[in-house]
């Protein structure tokens, strides 16, 4: 690394600004630092020790490893764009100690080196005793390294599917969908999206080629824009130069069921809308694309469950709603929405109206984290009024808290939209019921959407019965 330095980064400090500098060679320097501290405490210190004692310090090393890929592209821009810096570069390249070896090779170097010490301490072991006191040092240290590795593996992991979701945005298009798809957004509902498997199938009758691209939350269909020269060697990285369309509507996880055929080299994929029966270039292609399949469907159920425990486990304990006796029922009618226009709901139709008893808003930002119990209810524009009525138990505990309204635009491949929402005070819809029988007709101004100029109202009837 100490070569590196002096035979690269010294001599390309000349031709470079210092912020190319830092982008290509990162937190270099720190590492030699750190190296070289961890070599002079390893000549009096054992190994376990010395590497316990530095688990925290090796971060640096998860740090740079996060950046390296980004660095060696910039370094390969650089070259192409700078024609000076190409120069000293490639001069740099053949001196002596480099032997004609790129930077590039040369920047991997950290990542070898930590990926290596879980396996040195791995052999120490091996050939320890169980009776040396340096033993459960040793044990302890390697799986903090483990743990180190595991990290560095799943940023690069990261970096990975962060640009293959690129690729997907720039390369596939699907302007055919109602519904924008945008590949680097979170899901609709469990968090951040993961490419997980691409490749070449077939349609089972025509032998149409398509090209499937497998996510976290749909499996994609679509057909190559240019004709694959040579489909049986296809593997798609953030480099390939292939433009596809969409084929199909994206087949979502949540409704997918996947059969396969034990005869050939067929399975069938069915929703509630559509079955479509593809087929495998071969045995190995079949044997993946099923397994990925089945283990993104299984995955999804478990985010979900995992997802929906988690609220009833955090939001539904607060609330305390079991231990509480019931005082009283809202009854609540969405009888029309104003100033809306039809045209940014799904399909041009279909909205979700949230409903439920709030006591602030959530400290990270979303909308609805401290509402419950909460209600969601389609709203179909095409009946023009009368959506839909729902009543809502009220417990002691409610009437300090507000109750809230949220009108949503219902998304396939991101989170819900917010129209708008607002709350009413609890106690100030009991004193209006307490003295007017029957329902009262309110207008409720939405706020705070993520849409501009979509502020809507949304005309309610309630009534409020309090129990004796």
């Amino acid at each position: 690394m100490h070569m590196v330095r002096a035979i690269f980064k010294d001599p390309l400090s000349k031709v470079a600004g210092q912020d190319a500098i830092e982008q290509i060679f990162l937190n270099w320097d720190k590492l030699i630092e750190l190296s070289r501290n961890i070599h002079f405490e390893l000549k009096t210190k054992p190994a376990g020790e010395v590497f316990c004692r530095r688990i925290d310090d090796l971060e640096e090393f998860v740090r740079f490893c996060e950046r390296q890929e980004s660095a060696i592209e910039f370094l390969n821009g650089l070259q192409n764009k700078n024609p000076q810096f190409k120069k000293v570069y490639q001069a740099c390249c053949q001196r002596e100690y480099a032997k004609g070896v790129s930077l590039a090779y040369f920047l991997l170097l950290p990542m070898s080196r930590i990926t290596r010490y879980p396996l040195i301490f791995d052999k120490m072991i091996k050939y320890s005793s169980a009776e040396d006191p340096q033993y459960e040092t040793l044990q302890n240290t390697h799986q903090l390294l483990k743990a180190l590795c595991a990290r560095v593996n799943q940023a690069l992991t990261e970096v990975e599917n962060k640009n293959m979701l690129w690729w997907s945005q720039r390369h596939i298009n699907c302007e055919s969908l109602h519904s924008t798809l945008e590949f680097t957004s979170k899901t609709r509902e469990i968090g951040p999206r993961s490419f997980l498997h691409a490749g070449i199938l077939y349609k089972a009758k025509s032998n149409k080629l398509l090209v499937g691209l497998l996510y976290s939350d749909f499996l994609l269909l679509t057909t190559p824009i240019e004709p694959i020269v040579e489909p049986d060697t296809l593997k798609l990285t953030k480099n390939s130069d292939l433009h596809l369309q969409l084929y199909k509507t994206p087949l979502l996880m949540k409704k997918l069921m996947i059969t396969a055929s034990a005869e050939d080299l067929s399975f069938e994929l069915k929703t509630a809308d559509i079955t479509v029966t593809l087929k495998a270039p071969n045995k190995n292609a079949k044997m993946m694309w099923t397994k990925q399949i089945e283990k993104a469907i299984e995955q999804y159920g478990v985010a979900l469950q995992m997802k929906n425990a988690e609220e009833i486990r955090t939001y539904g304990r607060s609330s305390n709603t079991s231990n509480q006796i019931r005082i009283g029922r809202l009854v609540l009618e969405v009888v029309s929405i104003q100033d809306f226009d039809p045209k940014l709901a799904c399909d041009g139709r279909w909205l979700t109206c949230m409903s439920g008893f709030s006591t602030s808003l959530s400290s990270d930002g979303s909308n609805d984290a401290y509402v419950w119990p909460r209600q969601k209810h389609e709203v179909d524009l095409a009946k023009n009024s009368n959506y839909f009525t729902t009543q809502m138990d009220i417990n002691e505990n409610m009437k300090a808290k507000d109750f809230y309204l949220a009108l949503l635009i219902p998304m396939r491949y991101r989170p819900d939209m917010y129209i708008g929402e607002n709350r009413i005070p609890v106690q100030e819809l009991i004193a209006m019921s307490s003295g007017h029988p029957g329902l009262i007709m309110r207008s409720i101004r939405l706020q705070n959407g993520e849409i501009a100029a979509s502020a809507c109202t949304l005309n309610i009837k309630f009534f409020i019965q309090m129990f004796d």
